[in-house]
Parts: C-alpha cells; sequence; structure tokens
C-alpha cells in the first residue's frame, strides 16, 4: 500500500518482478533437491516447529508461482510422505510443540495444529486428489484414518473457529465426488460410509445440548461445530445422492439435527434448518415421506412464529 507512493510504476514492477523471481528460486531448489525435501520432512515428523513452519511457508508461496510448477512440487511432498509427517501433530504428544518452545515466541499447544490444517487446506487448493488418495489408500489405511479422525475432531472441536472452517474446506473438498469416476467415487464414499468417519462426524448432534450437570451452555466452538456437521450433512444429501439417503433415513440423522432447534444461539437453529432445505431440494420421494412423516416442519413453524 505504501511502495506505489514511493515508487513509480516501472520500479515497482521491476521489484514484484524480483520478489516473484526469487519466491521461484527457492520454491525450485526446495523441489529439486532430494536431500533437503527429506531432511525438512523428517523434522517435520520429530514434530520440529521451525521446520513446520518453513513447510507452511513454502505452501503459502507456492500460491504464487505457475500452475505446473506448484504442482510438481506438491507431487514431490506427497512423494517424500508429506501426509504422513503431518500426522503426528493431531496425537496427544503434538500438545508439547510449542508450548514454550526455543524460538516459538507463544504459548498455545494448539498452534501447531493449526499450521498443519493449513498445509493440508492448500495441498487440497492445489489438489485435492493427493489427500484424498492418502486418505482412501488400502496401504496407508492406519494413517489415513487418524489423519481423517483428527481433521473430524478439530472441525468439531477446535477453539480457533477459523481453523474449524479451513477444516469444513478439507473434509468438503474430500467429499466432493463430482471430478471423480465411478470407481474412485465408491471408494472415496466407502470411507464415509462403511468406514465409520460419517458416524464420527455426527457423533455431537447425538450430545446433549448442555454440559452433564446442567449447570452452563456449550463453549461457543462446539456450537460452531455442529453448525459446520450441518453444513457437511447437506452437502452430502446435495452429491452423494443415495448412499447420503441411505444412511440419513437409516441412522435418524434429521431428528438429531432438530435438536438444535431448541437452542439459544439463533446461528445454530438456522444450521437444522440448511440441511432440511437441502432434502427438499432434492425433489426426492423417499425424503418428502420421511419428512411429512417425521413432522419436521412443525418446530420450523414454530420457530417462524417466534421471529414474527
Amino acid at each position: 500500500i505504501v511502495l506505489p507512493r514511493l515508487l513509480d510504476d516501472s520500479s515497482f514492477v521491476s521489484l514484484t518482478q524480483m520478489i516473484h523471481a526469487n519466491i521461484s528460486l527457492i520454491l525450485d531448489h526446495l523441489q529439486k533437491s532430494a536431500q533437503l525435501l527429506e531432511t525438512l520432512l523428517l523434522q517435520v515428523r520429530q514434530l520440529d516447529l521451525q521446520s513446520l513452519l518453513f513447510l507452511q511457508d513454502a505452501c503459502r508461496l507456492a500460491k504464487h508461482i505457475p500452475p505446473l510448477e506448484r504442482q510438481a512440487i506438491y507431487e514431490k511432498m506427497v512423494e517424500h510422505s508429506l501426509f504422513e509427517v503431518l500426522v503426528p501433530f493431531f496425537g496427544e504428544a503434538s500438545a508439547a510443540v510449542g508450548a514454550g518452545g526455543e524460538g516459538s515466541g507463544q504459548s498455545d499447544p494448539a498452534r501447531p495444529r493449526h499450521l498443519v490444517v493449513e498445509v493440508l487446506l492448500l495441498s487440497t487448493l492445489n489438489d485435492p486428489a493427493h489427500l484424498r488418495g492418502f486418505l482412501t489408500a488400502e496401504s496407508t489405511s492406519g494413517e489415513g484414518r487418524a489423519l481423517l479422525r483428527g481433521l473430524i475432531r478439530v472441525l468439531q472441536h477446535e477453539e480457533d473457529q477459523g481453523v474449524q472452517s479451513q477444516a469444513l474446506e478439507i473434509l468438503k473438498s474430500m467429499m466432493d465426488p463430482t471430478a471423480l469416476e465411478h470407481r474412485e467415487r465408491d471408494t472415496c464414499l466407502d470411507v464415509f460410509y462403511d468406514r465409520g468417519a460419517l458416524d464420527e462426524l455426527v457423533e455431537p448432534l447425538r450430545e446433549p445440548m448442555h454440559c452433564a450437570d446442567g449447570s452452563r451452555s456449550l463453549a461457543p466452538a462446539c456450537c460452531f461445530g455442529r453448525q459446520l456437521v450441518c453444513e457437511l450433512l447437506a452437502f452430502a444429501v446435495t452429491h452423494h445422492g443415495f448412499r447420503a439417503k441411505a444412511y440419513i433415513l437409516r441412522h435418524g440423522i434429521v431428528q438429531q439435527a432438530m435438536r438444535l432447534m431448541a437452542a439459544s444461539q439463533r446461528f445454530l437453529q438456522l444450521a437444522p434448518v440448511r440441511l432440511l432445505r437441502s432434502i427438499v431440494g432434492t425433489k426426492d420421494d423417499g425424503y418428502h415421506r420421511y419428512v411429512a412423516k417425521n413432522g419436521f416442519f412443525a418446530p420450523l413453524l414454530r420457530s417462524f412464529q417466534q421471529c414474527l
């Protein structure tokens, strides 16, 4: 904002070109140096915060280089087990990382996990096939399952709502089958519908809206997590066809979501409304009979009357 007022256009363009050339040079060296990349990811696996910060910066800078070069560096990272080295940051051991660590300059034990979520999001925005392949591959099913479980927990309980939203975008990209062939689509959806990922995702909807002693309401992060769960369910209804329909009808998901209508927070009351709108929008007779039979419009209309 300041530089254009102090420099003429040609100088500013030259300076910008130098910055982009420097970024390309750094990332090109990182991509072509297998030893450097391997060492970096090894230190990240050892929960080194500075190495993780460097990896985050590299992924951020990759947004400013041409798509083919960006794709090449992400492919190199995936080839050197990018996702495997990030899995430990969703575990218990990561709580000690950055908590008073040397040079960290902060004491929030959740921050390294925030960095990991951003790296995963940047990778997904470039090409979701890399992360989707890791989560669905049989050879990495244990680590892929742990990573998916970690993302779901971040979505549901992370105190930083911005990070929760990032986890939502990652999971939504993983659940989007529009660009997949039939076999890949089935493999992707099996992870959610047959291997229990969706059961973990909807678990908060089955929990009470107050603490066990009834003394206070849920934390804002938990409430926001429930809203995001409903958004993902609405996305599944729109994009997963009969797989989502069978799951929702069999497990009574809408009944559980409609309990949010009793919440004191208005944004939480609107979450099941969006889910119900997606269901009605499918124009599926099976869904419509399900909605009519269970009387889901009754609490909806009561809420509407209270707003008048």
